[in-house]
């Protein structure tokens, strides 16, 4: 059994309420690093918002250092309790994390943590969004199983294709309602961490990959509208998934894929962007201006916005660090 080094220090706690660690407290989790901050308090408002439940959030990340003004400020306004597990993100020290920081890592070692805090707890990835009630999560039959999740929208799990693992029904780890107690009593933290200690590399989606390989028939699928992709993500796999998944009132909006509300250019106009802007209204980022392009696809998202909306000295501007960003050498 391997060794897992959970946390690195002591948690910390951002605004004690008084009935924030009742029994009837909803606790949520999300593993980050200060890239998604704008996002991870978007996300926390959304599901503050949409419960009448006291909502607990915990954040695991391996450092808080550019973060813990917002968070403070977050807890202020919403008057919740968040919070903080530093994590040692050495223990993920050669796992495969192209594209990724180790922060993906992070829900893995959660339940060990959260079980003194709640029997239950919901996983939410940073870009996911809440727009209705979660509650009925928490008393939710799991009918024996360790967590409940949605069937990913590749139901083929198409990132085994390179490996020798395969599993019944794939999900999408992007929301991951978890037994803590029954998580522990499993050893499933260990379990992972050896797999991907030893496998990662031959995964594609690292993380999720994993935990569908470890979960292997103790799994409870969820309905569609507990993780629905956003209406930003064009990708013919969603499409086809939406076609035969149609759902009128999603509870959890997942924006999978490159394109993310919170920066320049991702179209806002009559789709969940729009959602993401409104509840990002009661964040401390309300009146900060949507980030700028950092990546070559988002450059490239940024440059077809301003062209279809007639700005085309912006859109020449983006296609060319577009251009630059996609061939750059360095």
């Amino acid at each position: 059994m391997s060794d897992v080094s959970v946390e690195k220090g002591a948690y910390r706690i951002l605004g004690i309420r008084d009935n924030a660690f009742s029994s009837k407290a909803i606790h949520v989790a999300y593993g980050v690093d200060e890239r998604f901050i704008r996002a991870l308090c978007t996300s926390i408002a959304s599901v503050v918002k949409n419960t009448d439940a006291s909502v607990v959030a915990h954040v695991f990340s391996d450092s808080f250092d550019n973060m813990l003004a917002s968070l403070q400020q977050l807890s202020d306004q919403l008057g919740i309790s968040v919070v903080l597990h530093p994590v040692d993100a050495e223990q993920f020290s050669g796992w495969a994390t192209e594209g990724w920081s180790s922060a993906i890592y992070q829900r893995l070692v959660m339940a060990p943590v959260l079980a003194p805090f709640a029997p239950r707890f919901l996983y939410l990835d940073a870009d996911v969004l809440c727009v209705g009630d979660i509650s009925p999560l928490f008393g939710l039959d799991l009918h024996g199983n360790i967590a409940a999740a949605v069937q990913d929208p590749d139901k083929s799990g198409h990132a085994f294709d390179h490996s020798s693992y395969s599993c019944d029904r794939y999900f999408n780890s992007g929301v991951l309602l978890v037994d803590a107690r029954a998580w522990n009593e499993n050893d499933i933290t260990s379990s992972l961490y050896q797999l991907l200690s030893e496998k990662s590399h031959e995964f594609r989606s690292y993380d999720q990959d994993a935990l569908n390989v470890v979960l292997d028939g103790r799994i409870e699928i969820l309905p569609p509208a507990y993780n629905y992709p956003a209406d930003t993500n064009s990708h013919v796999i969603v499409k086809e998934y939406k076609q035969e998944n149609p759902v009128a009132q999603p509870v959890l909006i997942h924006f999978m894929g490159g394109k993310k509300p919170w920066v320049e250019g991702v179209d806002g106009e009559g789709s969940n962007v729009d959602q993401y802007l409104h509840y990002e209204q009661f964040t401390p980022f309300k009146d900060v201006p949507r980030q700028q392009p950092k990546t070559h696809r988002e450059a490239k998202v940024c440059a077809s916005y301003m062209i279809k909306h007639k700005q085309y000295v912006m859109g020449i501007y983006w296609f060319f660090k577009y251009l630059m960003m996609k061939y750059s050498k360095k």
